[in-house]
């Protein structure tokens, strides 16, 4: 699976000045060309791909965030699969304790 350019959402806007929500959308793996039957063999493998992706791509985003003293763990990673074919990933992130 390729990484998505999809954008990572957080940051200014979405938390407080000690804590951050950042959200992944994650789409699925193209199987447009593969048969509804074939699509259902496969989609367990893809969302764990993507899901996989999504976490991979919070925690580089969370990163960035660690010189200003942001903490997170990525066991608090929490996924929907609401849209078609797309996952939505979303990790709080926090400092001071808060």
């Amino acid at each position: 699976m390729t990484e998505s350019r999809t954008p990572i959402y957080g940051g200014e806007g979405h938390g407080g000045g000690n804590a951050r929500q950042l959200v992944v959308v994650q789409p699925l793996a193209d199987r447009s060309a593969m048969s509804f039957k074939e699509r259902v063999i496969v989609l367990d493998s893809d969302v764990r791909d993507a899901m996989a992706l999504a976490a991979k791509r919070l925690d580089q985003e969370a990163r960035k965030y660690s010189a200003q003293g942001f903490t997170w763990n990525l066991d608090d990673i929490v996924f929907d699969h609401g849209a078609h074919r797309v996952i939505t990933a979303t990790l709080r992130i926090a400092r001071n304790g808060a």
